[in-house]
């Protein structure tokens, strides 16, 4: 028994090109499609930024009410819907950044140090 723990046996394992071959069927697929995944996430975006905007006419669209706890109802809904439709907006926008904009490019710190400066005073100039 002592034999058959571990290492190389002829063959086992994934079999070469395995991988790659439902990979590549995989991104085949999707590059024959309308849709990348780049571009749902920018729809996403994009929709979920617009109806921010369009809950936000309608919040400012409603009369501030004189005690009247239906209308206090409705603003609180509509902000409710708005403020989820902002975080929808943004979660999408974090998934989104990486591929649109690059990260920046390391600062050098091979700078040059400033030299020492070695300052000779005489003692004339000590009598100033």
């Amino acid at each position: 028994m002592a034999g058959n723990h571990g290492g190389r046996r002829v063959g086992a394992g994934r079999k070469p090109g395995a991988v790659t071959v439902l990979t590549r069927r995989r991104a085949n697929e999707l590059a024959a499609a309308d849709v990348s995944p780049l571009d749902v996430m920018a729809a996403n975006m994009s929709f979920w930024s617009n109806e921010a905007a369009s809950l936000a006419d309608r919040l400012l669209a409603i009369p501030l009410p004189e005690n009247d706890p239906v209308a206090f109802k409705e603003i609180a809904s509509v902000l409710r819907l708005l403020l989820d439709a902002r975080q929808q907006a943004q979660r999408c926008a974090v998934d989104l950044a990486p591929y649109v904009h690059p990260k920046p490019a390391p600062i050098p710190h091979d700078i040059p140090r400033p030299q020492r400066m070695i300052l000779q005073v005489s003692p004339a100039d000590m009598e100033l």
